[in-house]
């Protein structure tokens, strides 16, 4: 115990110093503050000239002061003033005044005449120059002062911030200090706890004692507690039961005061309803009075207008009678009329289409309209059909015509106006009431893909429902990413979106919802990070993408669409990103059957802005779709962008069947897994053709009939479609040959691709071509002639059309060169490569346009007759003409050469015509030695197969 009274003096005072050194340091610190506030509030001193003050001023309180005037009680009070302040006496006060130094005798005369002396008075501006420089130095020593204060309160800063830090050590030394001293008083606590307790232990006896004698007093005053209770219960009862007698009898009272006035509403109600009755006994009688006066005054009225509608149909009769007469006059006479306005008309419309026909025979270097003939025309000497001016101009220069002619006229000598004449007579109008062979073949055609595309998308969604039944839990798959929780956040909120709104319109808040969670999604995924894009796989969101573009099919007509269209083309930018460059993720669409609904969405938006009509069927061109103007959709423009970069990544990354001796089985189970993947792949694009996707945007194609330079939103839904038909012919091509030749036989079509594009014409690409470059007819081509310079975006819808004939070409050439070879598509194509030819001779910058039409011009007329023979027919310069007079680089650049020479080949093999027109424009010394060269190379090719392959790597 003494330890712990020593330790606690001690303590107490350690504590005393430090309360004693902490208060010091509040004591500075506020001494500190105060001093800072009283520098801060301080004014700034009044800035004195070196020569005290102006003049001005001087004159200024001198005149003040002259024109003040006191009186004598003014004095008297001043002098009561100061005595007061001064406490002293009259005698004190004049002994003060002797001791000061009086005014000198004339003072005020001097100081008059020194105010009035004149070198005292000065001009304004003297005076103001004056000024100005005093002001400049008042100004320069207040900045001073400002300055020097500044010093000061820094240094007040910093001494209040160390005095301030002190403080805290202070505190902290203090609180830790009173940490350690509860600690001992707890102990200290504890000891004498232990010693009272033992205390408590002797006297436990004495503590019994004191309970008994306690509980003894205690149970004597409970008893007389007891006692008075029960007394004042008594008395509260008796109050109770008086209470409770007078409310009865006031109740009494209640209710007889309340019978009363029950009874006399009783006599009121009565006397009321008596009143009443009395009231609509006379207003009934007043109502049959007056309803049989307006009964009497109808019965006239009714009367009078029975005899007014008599008089009146009598003079309507008789005046239609006549205006019938004059009417059935004045309409034979405008009949009349308007047979003989037709008959002439159609007059000048037949010399019209003649003198075009006579235009287009003689002059075969002019591009024909593409218009279709309002009405058709018909070749009665080949039965031909004949829809616009460019197959006419085709049929009348083809060989079937010819052939027909000169086996109908054999035994006449006919000259070349003669065969005109003969020519135009059997190009007559066509009859309407026979049936087109080709609309009903089409007809049929489309009855069966629709019911192939309906067995299909059966198919597919059995297929999809099981594959996403047996695929592994989407939690275990994607591994580990930041990001996972995020997306799967974002994921789960569109999920609620499309549970709670379904397809009706959404609200504005959740498409804004919507709109960001996708906006989220998008720049997490705009990183092309492959396993953010694998992980938004497997956290399900592209499932949920899918059922945000299903509410596209789900709008028509007379239902609004659910979601506005910016909102869809976020969702596509969305789930493009996801898919781009990951095979993984592309795989997963094929095998879901995710891409059975992104056709049905494409087709749907294709079905709004092409609908089902006659004037947009893809065979009929007798629609006036001149003015058309190309439509475009931005959501169908994303779904293309979408469905082109799936079948892009496919066909690149695509499992293949390659022999694996070594391992049997494993080579057994790729080619299982090929198999697999090559019937999928083929089911979609099957599934693409049917639902006439293919057909809608040849429609679409065909109806461009003009410029695209000013519509960029055209050209853009024209190279995604584009894109879309060559993605899906590059995934055909590559699943579906053995080998890259384009030679080789190709006899099985499961998609339909290659029936649907020789339906179509090639999917009208040629009529777009046609029609985009060549709408006003051909320009004439001459050595000082300059092209107009195309629009990027034009220029890429034509390179995109050239690569996709190429593709075509690569899936199976006789269909290609067939199709470009019919009447009409063999002119349009013509015409196209000409003009490319000498478009990009003249803008070097598009070489690459040029080598695509070189190498699509070598697939038109390879190992073909007639097609070589159409790239040298019509006027020179003709194609054959134009690949002969390229630049010289195509003939001494090797890399070039490989480009020009091959297709220079392909339109003289076994035609002696062109091979003359060859010799005529270049040497065939240089295609001798460049095939040559290709045959040793060949041959080197067969002993060193292992170099081979490592210059075609390279």
């Amino acid at each position: 115990m003494a330890a712990l009274n020593e330790e606690e003096t001690l303590t107490s005072e350690l504590e005393k110093y430090q309360e004693e050194a902490l208060a010091s340091a509040i004591a500075e610190e506020a001494n500190l503050t105060k001093e800072l506030e009283e520098e801060e509030n301080k004014e700034l001193e009044t800035v004195e000239t070196d020569e005290g003050d102006s003049d001005l001023g001087n004159t200024i309180s001198s005149l003040e002061s002259s024109q003040r005037t006191m009186d004598w009680n003014d004095l008297c009070a001043e002098f009561e003033e100061k005595r007061n302040q001064q406490g002293m006496s009259w005698g004190d006060m004049v002994d003060l005044d002797d001791n000061l130094e009086a005014r000198p005798p004339g003072h005020a005369l001097l100081m008059h005449e020194k105010l009035s002396s004149p070198s005292r008075k000065k001009t304004r501006a003297e005076s103001k120059k004056i000024h100005e420089e005093r002001q400049a130095q008042a100004k320069k020593k207040r900045e001073i002062m400002l300055e020097e204060k500044g010093q000061k309160l820094r240094g007040l800063h910093e001494r209040i911030a160390e005095v301030q830090a002190w403080k805290e050590v202070l505190i902290q030394q203090r609180k830790k200090e009173m940490d350690e001293k509860l600690k001992r008083a707890e102990e200290k606590r504890q000891v004498q706890l232990q010693a009272i307790v033992k205390k408590a232990r002797t006297e436990d006896i004495k503590a019994n004692e004191i309970a008994f004698i306690n509980s003894l007093e205690a149970q004597n005053k409970k008893i007389d507690i007891l006692s008075r209770h029960q007394g004042i219960e008594a008395r509260l009862q008796d109050l109770i039961e008086e209470r409770q007698r007078k409310s009865e009898e006031k109740q009494a009272k209640e209710e007889a005061a309340h019978e009363r006035r029950r009874q006399l509403e009783e006599e009121r109600q009565a006397r009321l309803e008596a009143m009443q009755k009395q009231r609509k006994l006379q207003e009934e009688k007043i109502y049959q009075i007056r309803d049989a006066r307006d009964r009497a005054r109808e019965a006239a009225a009714k009367e009078k207008a029975r005899d007014r509608v008599q008089r009146l149909s009598a003079l309507t009769a008789a005046q239609l009678a006549k205006e019938e007469e004059i009417q059935k006059k004045i309409q034979q006479k405008q009949d009349e009329s308007s047979r003989r306005h037709t008959e002439h008309l159609e007059q000048k419309r037949e010399k019209a289409v003649e003198l075009s026909m006579l235009r287009h025979y003689r002059t075969t270097d002019l591009a024909p309209q593409q218009k279709p003939y309002e009405k058709k025309k018909i070749c009665t000497l080949c039965n031909m059909p004949i829809p616009s001016e460019v197959y006419l101009l085709s049929h009348l220069k083809g060989r079937k015509h010819a052939l027909a002619f000169n086996e109908k006229h054999a035994d006449l000598q006919l000259s070349e106006e003669d065969r005109e004449s003969y020519s135009l007579k059997y190009i007559v109008q066509a009859p309407t009431d026979e049936p087109d062979a080709k609309q009903i073949a089409e007809k049929e055609r489309q009855k069966g893909l629709r019911k192939r595309s309906r067995k299909l998308r059966q198919r597919m969604s059995l297929r999809g429902k099981e594959y996403e039944t047996n695929l592994p839990c989407k939690s275990q798959a994607g591994g580990s990413s930041e990001c996972r929780a995020k997306l799967q956040k974002l994921t789960k909120d569109i999920n609620k979106y499309l549970t709670s709104e379904g397809n009706k319109k959404w609200p504005q808040n959740k498409i804004s919802a919507l709109d960001r969670a996708l906006g989220e999604i998008g720049r997490i995924l705009v990183k092309k990070d492959q396993p953010n894009q694998t992980l938004f796989r497997s956290v399900g969101g592209i499932s949920t993408l899918s059922r945000v573009l299903l509410l596209i099919c789900m709008s028509d007509d007379d239902k609004p669409a659910a979601l506005p269209a910016k909102t869809i083309c976020n969702a596509t930018n969305v789930l493009k990103l996801a898919i781009k460059g990951c095979f993984e993720n592309c795989q997963y669409c094929l095998y879901s059957n995710k891409l059975g609904p992104l056709i049905d969405s494409l087709m749907h938006q294709l079905q709004t802005i092409i609908p089902d009509d006659e004037e947009f069927s893809p065979l009929n061109t007798s629609g006036s779709s001149d003015n058309w103007k190309p439509p475009s959709d931005p959501v169908a423009t994303h779904i293309m962008q979408v469905l082109s970069s799936i079948f892009l990544c496919l066909s690149k990354n695509g499992p293949t069947t390659t022999s694996n001796p070594v391992n049997e089985k494993r080579g057994e189970a790729q080619k299982k897994k090929a198999d697999t993947f090559q019937q999928w792949g083929q089911d979609v694009i099957s599934y693409l053709v049917c639902s006439g996707v293919v057909d809608k945007l040849t429609t679409y194609f065909n109806g461009i009939r003009g410029t695209i330079d000013e519509e960029e939103k055209s050209a853009d839904f024209l190279q995604h479609g584009l894109a879309v038909l060559a993605a899906v012919t590059k995934f055909v091509t590559v699943t579906s040959s053995k080998s890259y030749d384009v030679f080789a036989s190709k006899h099985e079509d499961p998609t339909q691709l290659i029936v649907t594009f020789q339906a179509t014409g090639l999917g009208g690409i040629v009529s777009l071509l046609y029609g985009v470059l060549l709408h006003g007819g051909a320009p004439s081509r001459g050595d000082a002639v300059t092209p107009p310079e195309l629009p990027e975006h034009t220029l890429s819808v034509v390179n995109a059309g050239i690569r996709m004939l190429s593709n075509i070409a690569l899936l199976d050439l006789t269909i290609l060169q067939s199709a470009l070879g019919e009447e009409g598509i063999s002119l349009e194509f013509r015409h196209i490569s000409t003009y490319l030819i000498w478009y990009c001779s003249h803008y070097v910058n598009y070489s690459d346009l040029l080598h695509e039409v070189m190498l699509i011009v070598g697939y038109f007329t390879v190992f073909h007759h007639e097609n070589q023979i159409i790239v040298q027919s019509g006027k020179t310069p003709t194609l054959l003409q134009q690949l002969c007079a390229l630049p010289f680089q195509y003939f001494s650049d090797p890399r070039l050469m490989a480009i020009l020479f091959p297709t220079l080949i392909a339109c003289c093999h076994n035609n002696s015509e062109n091979k003359i027109i060859l010799e005529q424009e270049m040497s065939c010394m240089l295609l001798a030695i460049f095939i040559e060269e290709k045959l040793r190379d060949k041959e080197k090719a067969k002993l060193l197969p292992t170099a081979a392959k490592a210059k075609g790597r390279t």
